[in-house]
C-alpha cells in the first residue's frame, strides 16, 4: 500500500484556490479597501511560492488575527498551526 504524493499541478491548483478564497474574503474588509498583507499572500500563492506566503502569514499575524475567517482559513490550509 503506497500513499500518492500530490502532483505539482494538484498543489498549484490548491494554492490557486486558496488565493482566490483569500481575495474574496479580504475584498470586503476595511470598508471595501481590503487587507494588503492578505493580497500579498494571495499573490505569492498564485506564483507557487508557498514558503514565502507562509512567512508573510507569520510576520503579519498580528493583523491577520483581527479577521477570524481569514485567520482560520490560513491556519487550516497554509500554516497548519497557531500563528
Amino acid at each position: 500500500m503506497s500513499i500518492e504524493k500530490p502532483t505539482f499541478e494538484q498543489d498549484k491548483n490548491k494554492l490557486e484556490t486558496l488565493a482566490n478564497n483569500l481575495d474574496e474574503l479580504q475584498a470586503s474588509e476595511n470598508e471595501g479597501r481590503g487587507i494588503s498583507c492578505v493580497r500579498t499572500i494571495a499573490a505569492y500563492l498564485r506564483a507557487g511560492d508557498k514558503k514565502t506566503a507562509r512567512a508573510i502569514c507569520l510576520n503579519e499575524s498580528d493583523k491577520i488575527r483581527s479577521y477570524p475567517e481569514i485567520y482560520g482559513l490560513l491556519k487550516e490550509q497554509l500554516v497548519e498551526e497557531d500563528f
